[in-house]
Parts: structure tokens; sequence; C-alpha cells
């Protein structure tokens, strides 16, 4: 579903989850002997599972299972952490592009606990909240988060392709990129190609580490409303030079450091002159209105969380 603004051809879709990850604790030591051998390549592909070995930096064991043999999307799963404080178990899957109650049969196999039980008490330590933009190019935006900087710029053949905010140390992690070009540099090397947008997509992504529970996560700022996002690809002012440049040093540098390699006559005309480039079709608020269904849907079957559905 998406919201269709003034310019027809100009469409911004609902927030989704495109990534989660969550770690389970489990104390009791037959348990955790069951979920190691239960865990390895050998013993998935006795359940039927497609399963290969993976190097996890903070776990002793580590698999990617495809639970769908039509997609090549994968469920990551992890055991026996070198650290002994962390949780014994970890998971991470994209909910966008496989089947939850796939991800739901598997994990339950392994745990032998019900994915009430586990989805209720693990800790999400990553979840990915993206909306798609199409219609729009990338490289004629320019974003800024208040107290986040540029951090990282892709180019190429002269255009941008991942525009990036915050560390990745951080708790935040924004990311504008082309997700047009994203899809057909990885069809090339699969067998199973996804379908390519017939014109311009960008996607938003931002990406959280909470390290809460999933019914805490309904209750995460939303972090869409501080997203500046402008689009002066249209503005009469692109035949002036020095606009120009300094619209590509704020996309390298960000805005602030942008304004202020100018004068200070010179960065009040172009303060004014970026403001008429603020885009109708951005809205923080409408974006973010579908994110307690799209927790609703981790949750199968959803539980009955005030925070879900209030």
């Amino acid at each position: 579903m998406s919201v269709t603004f003034k310019n027809p051809d100009i469409s911004v879709g609902k927030v989704f989850c495109d990534f989660c990850s969550f770690t389970y604790a489990v104390k009791d030591q037959s348990e955790q002997s069951h979920i190691r051998k239960r865990l390895s390549a050998d013993a998935l592909k006795e359940m039927g599972y497609l399963a290969y070995k993976t190097a996890r930096r903070r776990y002793k064991h580590g698999v990617s299972v495809r639970v769908d043999m039509q997609s090549e999307e994968t469920v990551r799963l992890s055991c026996d952490p070198w650290i002994e404080s962390s949780a014994f178990f970890r998971a991470e899957f994209n909910p966008s592009k496989i089947n939850l109650i796939d991800v739901k049969i598997l994990i339950e196999r392994v745990l032998k606990s019900s994915w009430v039980t586990i989805i209720l008490t693990s800790k999400f330590t990553r979840i990915d909240a993206a909306v798609d933009i199409a219609n729009v190019q990338i490289d004629s935006l320019l974003l800024s988060v208040p107290k986040i900087q540029v951090s990282r710029l892709f180019c190429k053949n002269g255009e941008t392709q991942t525009y990036e905010l915050g560390c990745l140390e951080g708790n935040i992690i924004i990311k504008f990129y082309d997700k047009r070009a994203e899809i057909i540099a990885k069809n090339h090397k699969k067998q199973l190609k996804d379908t390519v947008p017939g014109g311009a997509l960008t996607r938003c992504e931002v990406r959280l580490k909470p390290k809460a529970l999933l019914e805490e996560l309904g209750d995460i700022t939303n972090p869409f409303l501080k997203i500046r996002v402008q689009d002066y690809a249209l503005l009469p002012q692109l035949d002036d030079q020095l606009f120009r440049l300094t619209i590509r040093i704020a996309q390298c540098r960000g805005m602030q450091d942008a304004l202020l390699l100018l004068d200070p006559p010179d960065r009040k005309k172009m303060v004014k002159k970026l403001e008429s480039a603020s885009c109708p079709w951005w809205n923080g608020q409408a974006i973010w209105s579908n994110w307690k269904h799209e927790l609703v849907k981790l949750a199968i079957p959803p539980p009955p969380y005030k925070v879900l559905h209030g």
C-alpha cells in the first residue's frame, strides 16, 4: 500500500521490516547440547533443509538455511557464544523476503520451544525499517538528520547509488540507496531472478539496534520524522554554478559543512533557495503508520499485546 502525492508519478510506500535479528537465552545445559546437535548442516539436511556452515564472529556454531526452494533467501542461525554471558542462540532473516511460517517451523524444531515463547522472550538486537520511493532518483535528493552526520557515499558512473548517515558502531544508521540498481546487480549472481522495476526506485532504510523485546519495539520513536528530504532536481537554480557545487558538497559532507564554506551573504541566499526544494511527498508520520502491523506479522500467531494492537 502506498501514499500518492501531488505528482502522480511519485509514490511512497508504508514502512516494512527489511531485516531482523534476535537472541534467545538458553540456560539448561541439556537444551544447549540438543541445540548444538540440531544446529549443524548435516542434522538440518536430515530434516529436509538445504543448509551450509557459516562462520560467525561471536558464536562457535553457525549455519545458513534455505527454508523455501523457490527462494535463495536464507535464515542464519548461530549458537554457543564465545562470550559466556551472551545469549546462547541467535537468529537473523529478512521478513519481507521469506515466509515467516517457514521460519517459525525451522526455529521451533531447532529449539524445541514454541514460537510464541521464543518471540516473546527474545531480545531484538537489530531491526531494519524500510520504505520504497517510486520514480525518484537518489541522485536528486538532499538528505539530512539532526545530529547525525553523513558517513559514507557510494557513486558509480558519476551518479550516487548509496547515501548513508550514521556510523556502524552507533544505534541507528540511515541509508538511501538505488534499489533498482541493487536488484540488477544481484540478479547477475542469482539463479532465481528478482523482478526489475520499470522506473527509478529509491529505498530508505533505517537500521536500529534496540536490544529490546518485541513488545517494546512498538514504543520506538518514529525515526522517519527527523529525516529531512529535499528534491532539488527540478529547481530553476540548477543553472547556478555555486548552487550546484554547494549541493554536491552537501551530499558528501552534510548541509551544515557546505553552508559554512559560503560567505554569510551567499549562505543566506542558499538557505532561501533550498527551502523551495522541500518534498511534499515525504511524510514521516504516514510512512510509520504501518509499523505496529509489521510487528504483529513477526509474531505468529499474534500475541495479545496492548502495545501492538493499541
